[in-house]
């Protein structure tokens, strides 16, 4: 199935998309974390990394690939996923359900959405 609309709101960071069975709306997070690459869900499903850190990705730009979806340029240099509509679909109607999943995911590998910060300590005064 086609959306008759896509439109990529980068203020916001969604994706909003339009199906003749409803509207959606899907964060750059989201649709960087479950990229359809062979990075994040491995060759054949099997294998593939989780991705954190995600929070603040926005997207670059996108392009048609062919007449079946889309491919996303993330400012994190991550663009190899191909987003059929299919995949699209699925993750709008399931997004709930697989955000869930991915928080859990994160939570047990003690993996944060927000970029790393790293803190560094200059001084340490004695007792402190």
């Amino acid at each position: 199935m086609k959306p008759t609309n896509l439109q990529f709101k980068r203020k916001s960071r969604l994706l909003a998309i339009t199906w003749p069975d409803g509207d959606f709306e899907l964060s750059f997070e989201f649709l960087r974390v479950h990229s359809p690459s062979a990075e994040v869900k491995g060759h054949g499903g099997i294998g593939g990394q989780l991705p954190f850190g995600k929070q603040d990705v926005n997207v670059e730009k996108a392009e048609p690939a062919g007449n079946y979806g889309i491919r996303i340029y993330f400012d994190d240099g991550h663009n190899s996923g191909i987003y059929s509509f299919d995949t699209l679909h699925e993750l709008a109607h399931n997004q709930e359900e697989l955000w869930q999943h991915y928080v859990e995911q994160l939570h047990e590998k003690g993996l944060a959405r927000a970029p790393e910060s790293q803190v560094v300590t200059l001084f340490s005064p004695k007792g402190t």
